[in-house]
């Protein structure tokens, strides 16, 4: 009978197979992975939180101190201790609170108009955070305390309007215009509002009625223009010191407007 002969395999060629396992399937091998994967993803973070942390520090913002309730209060005298709440406006806006139709609802009695730059309006000291009096970008403590004098009056004036609308059928406002946004620098130039086509002003400061452009409101009943108050500028400085606190005297006496 043919016999069958088995061929004798050497242990040699099958030494090492059981422990040909593939990485993939190494339990190990994935947790030294995944260590070093998170140790990248956390270095990672912790690069760009600094880098983050140190720009926010270099690159101070303007606040935008008209965009909401007034985060710089007056005395309490003044205010009552009451906050105040801006309207911002564009140029068309303006005109079109100004422009008076039967068929205009937006149109407004008695509108004073602020316009200035923004981005350059520093109200407090928080624009120097981080950097030195010899930094680029820093604003001296007299500009900061000339804004920051002024916010306040316009804080009081919005008050004394505010006041005003709660008693009184013909209304008023007092808008912000921001002349670093749009069009808004076109408000410097427009003759309605006193401007001409050679000004270019750093701010503008204005009544205007149902009359006209008011630039002066009188103190006591007269004719002449003698003892009447400023209420139209296109100084900062003026404005700061005579313009605001005028137009507040001008609100308490219930718009007595020279003709």
């Amino acid at each position: 009978m043919a016999q069958i002969k088995r061929k004798k395999v050497s242990n040699k060629a099958v030494k090492g197979q059981k422990r040909d396992i593939s990485l993939l399937k190494d339990k190990k091998f994935w947790v030294i992975v995944s260590s070093v994967v998170a140790g990248i993803a956390v270095l990672a973070f912790a690069i760009w939180l600094i880098i983050y942390l140190v720009n926010k520090n270099n690159t101070n913002e303007n606040p935008d101190y008209f965009g909401g309730e007034s985060t710089l209060e007056l005395s309490s005298e003044k205010t009552q201790g009451n906050k105040v709440k801006f309207k911002k406006c564009s140029y068309e806006g303006v005109i079109m609170h100004t422009t008076e139709d039967n068929t205009n609802e937006a149109y407004v009695e008695f509108v004073f108009v602020y316009a200035t730059d923004l981005s350059v309006f520093y109200a407090d000291d928080s624009i120097n955070n981080g950097k030195d009096s010899d930094d680029e970008g820093y604003v001296s403590a007299d500009v900061i305390k000339g804004y920051n004098t002024l916010f306040n009056q316009l804080i009081y004036l919005q008050y004394e309007i505010d006041t005003y609308n709660k008693t009184n059928d013909r209304k008023a406002a007092l808008y912000i215009v921001d002349t670093s946004v749009g069009d808004n620098t076109s408000i410097y130039a427009d003759e309605k509002f006193g401007g001409s086509e050679d000004s270019s002003p750093s701010a503008l400061f204005f009544l205007y009625t149902e009359d006209g452009l008011q630039k002066y409101s009188d103190v006591k009943p007269t004719s002449s223009k003698e003892g009447s108050m400023l209420i139209f500028s296109n100084n900062n400085t003026v404005i700061s010191q005579t313009c605001v606190n005028n137009s507040v005297n001008l609100m308490k006496k219930k718009f007595v407007v020279e003709e």
